[in-house]
């Protein structure tokens, strides 16, 4: 008895299920309609899980590949940005104007005073 027990407990549920099958008992008459509503549930459960995993696998890839993108286009900011704020300079702004005859001033902006008076 003791030996029995531990055969069953080391057997695998692979082993079991074909020792049921093998014996004939259950399908002896064909497989019974009944178990075609169930057969058919788990049928579509599995389908649908299959087909979710790839559509997860498929975002998952998309959001690598717009991720990098996303890095990608912030490289190109910050060097645009740079570019920008350098020849924003006076100096740089100076010495492009040059060949159209502009120079810079020599004096310093005046502040023009309005009195109220005369702004009304």
């Amino acid at each position: 008895m003791e030996n029995r027990l531990k055969d069953s407990k080391q057997q695998s549920l692979f082993r079991k299920i074909e020792k049921v099958l093998s014996k004939g008992e259950i399908f002896k008459d064909g497989v019974p309609s009944k178990y075609f509503p169930q057969l058919f549930f788990f049928l579509f459960l599995g389908v649908t899980y299959i087909g979710y995993t790839h559509y997860v696998n498929k975002l998952a890839r998309k959001t690598d590949t717009l991720k990098k993108q996303v890095e990608d286009l912030r490289a190109d900011y910050t060097t645009m940005k740079a570019n920008y704020m350098y020849e924003s300079k006076l100096s740089e702004v100076s010495k492009k104007v040059k060949e159209y005859g502009l120079r810079e001033p020599s004096s310093s902006p005046t502040k023009i005073k309005v009195k109220a008076s005369e702004y009304r």
